[in-house]
């Protein structure tokens, strides 16, 4: 079992019992939280800092309105209530309860105190090598792998997605656009356009199956496809297929190659790291690599400190140009960015 996985049940060291005041009787009202400080707002939600006042923790209170939810919305917010509480593992989000009040239902997690990679990399156009794969992708690509092998899907992979501990620690966030596999079947054209895979993209309003996906539909591929365009996006310091209109950048995605996105980047990211960028980015999703065998390449190996194969190289880069792992303490949460592509269905 690789380390970090709890496929078991949930660890104290993950679910400190002092973060909600009793496990057999969770929070039943919004009034049980203080110190209401709103971090984002969707549509149909509105999410705040909170304060527990029984146990005075802050924690993350999403609030969503019933009344403007379409049927599709509470199929959503069902599927992340049951991820936040079934998902137990040390680079994920930690789930602590759900309750309804009235016309809102309220979904609890743990508070990062951090901000997310979103707010860090407005802040700083790139990051080094090392920064990208010791803090962000091997952490990324544990929690996927426990995922995966749970049967679950992120299919939201980006950088709003993903926040940071006060201490730097990865937690992988926002499973509205999760889906269980054992339960439904992945084949609705839903994400974020820059991020999105191939074969969710080619699929059209209305249709039931991805036609170059196994079986008709699409798998834990598409989160490996979006942990490549981050690793590009956080090197570079935009995503590889970016473009001013959607219409080119779904062009790019479907039928570009990755001679022009990679020639930005030769000078920036050693040979090992295109290696991983090129099988991450893989078209054809029977011949991308899983989650698993992402970690085990050589680029992760080099930079890899909890695992270290080799002693990872001197970072050349300038301050002025890279992130530090200090600006992570220095940045505020934004979370709950909006979808760059409007068009898709439910499941």
């Amino acid at each position: 079992m690789a380390s970090g996985e709890y496929p078991g049940g949930s660890p104290s060291a993950l679910e400190p019992r002092s973060l909600r005041p009793d496990f057999g009787n969770p929070w039943t009202s919004a009034s049980e939280f203080s110190d209401l400080k709103q971090l984002g707002k969707g549509r149909t939600s509105i999410v705040f800092r909170a304060i527990c006042r029984a146990t005075r923790h802050p924690v993350v209170l999403k609030q969503y309105d019933t009344t403007k939810m379409s049927p599709r919305n509470f199929s959503q917010v069902a599927r992340e209530t049951k991820l936040a509480n079934q998902l137990r593992h040390t680079s994920v989000i930690l789930g602590l309860g759900a309750f309804d009040e009235g016309i809102y239902k309220y979904v609890v997690f743990e508070y990062c105190e951090g901000g997310d990679l979103f707010a860090l990399l407005t802040k700083n156009n790139n990051f080094s090598e090392f920064f990208v794969v010791d803090r962000v992708i091997i952490p990324l690509l544990k929690a996927l792998v426990y995922c995966h092998e749970q049967g679950v899907l992120h299919r939201d992979i980006k950088p709003e997605n993903l926040f940071f501990t006060g201490d730097g620690a990865l937690r992988v966030g926002d499973f509205g656009l999760g889906i269980d596999t054992n339960i439904e079947y992945p084949s609705a054209r839903l994400g974020t356009l820059d991020y999105m895979a191939p074969e969710v993209l080619q699929l059209v309003d209305g249709q039931e199956l991805a036609p170059d996906a196994a079986d008709g539909f699409y798998g834990e591929g598409v989160d490996i496809w979006a942990c490549g365009v981050l690793a590009y996006e956080m090197i570079v310091g935009f995503t590889p297929f970016e473009d001013e209109s959607q219409e080119m950048t779904c062009a790019l995605i479907l039928w570009g190659g990755l001679e022009e996105p990679f020639s930005l980047i030769t000078n920036l990211i050693s040979p090992a790291g295109l290696s991983f960028l090129s099988a991450s980015l893989t078209r054809e999703p029977s011949k991308r690599p899983s989650a698993r065998q992402l970690l085990d390449s050589p680029w992760l190996h080099q930079y890899d400190t909890a695992n270290p194969r080799t002693m990872p190289p001197a970072d050349t880069s300038s301050p002025e140009d890279r992130a530090s792992e200090s600006d992570i303490d220095n940045i505020s949460r934004g979370i709950e960015s909006g979808m760059s592509i409007a068009h898709h269905s439910s499941s």
